[in-house]
């Protein structure tokens, strides 16, 4: 598991009697440990091409006569326009999502929104470059932890501050055991999309929920695991176009369900 990069070095949290202090530290993983291979523009001979399209020894290709590839152990290799583009292609339909309905409890220890506005707030007190144990503060910590966790379903903890030089609105929540700083909009931020012209009744609501737990599944992470980039790897190490197999999804027989709700 890669250490995760830190986005603020020290941020300090009030509340009430309370001062905690700790650090933001970006929730997704250094670029290095998750990000797919860098294919840059090679001659027919793997030759990297710079953007005048021209080799080292100075031969001039044309767009149509470069090719792809990756720098590996010092050398330039060539890597099929076929792999990548079989990597890059995706078997779901443009614009379109098929949603499917599992256990909140199983998400929120999944998944979490690809928002760079969310930080984790780790406890540290620094002196200097050195990181010091603080027992007072761990404890601060972890009571604010504990009040969050327990009424975030009831309360919102919400804060202005200067993060980075920026003047936000903070909200505090939980993340997998940690608190969790999230920047949110303004007002001004938020898109005006009128009054809605339509309303669900109560038995609408009701017959909603019975056919949400019809369709219900356990969460299986490896139908949403990052396959392009898994993908890209397997043509960048062997230079064929990979496969990659998706999970099938079970079909589940809700149309008698769905007719009774629209009528």
């Amino acid at each position: 598991m890669a250490t995760p990069d830190t986005y603020v070095g020290q941020f300090t949290i009030h509340y009430g009697p309370a001062t905690m202090i700790g650090g933001l530290c970006n929730i997704k993983a250094p670029a290095s440990t998750n990000k797919a291979p860098a294919f840059k523009t090679l001659s027919p001979n793997g030759e990297l091409v710079k953007q005048v399209y021209r080799d080292d020894d100075g031969n001039i290709f044309d767009r149509k006569e470069t090719v792809k590839g990756i720098k590996r152990d010092d050398e330039w290799q060539i890597v099929s326009e076929d792999a990548i583009k079989a990597a890059k292609e995706s078997a779901l339909p443009k614009n379109i999502v098929t949603l499917d309905v599992h256990p909140k409890a199983e998400i929120d220890e999944a998944l979490i929104p690809a928002d760079s506005n969310r930080w984790i707030y780790v406890p540290r007190v620094k002196q200097g470059k050195e990181i010091i144990e603080d027992p007072t503060n761990d404890r601060w910590y972890s009571f604010l932890l504990a009040t969050v966790e327990e009424t975030q379903d009831e309360f919102s903890f919400i804060g202005r501050c200067n993060l980075r030089n920026t003047e936000s609105t903070i909200r505090l929540s939980t993340f997998r055991g940690y608190l969790m700083v999230e920047r949110m909009l303004h007002a001004n931020e938020v898109a005006e999309f009128g009054a809605p012209w339509f309303e669900s009744t109560p038995s609408d609501r009701e017959k909603a929920a019975a056919i949400a737990a019809k369709v219900s599944r356990p969460y299986d992470e490896r139908a949403h695991k990052d396959v392009r980039t898994e993908r890209l790897i397997v043509a960048a190490e062997s230079g064929v176009a990979p496969t990659v197999e998706t999970p099938a999804r079970p079909e589940v027989d809700v149309d008698d369900m769905l007719d009774s709700f629209l009528s």
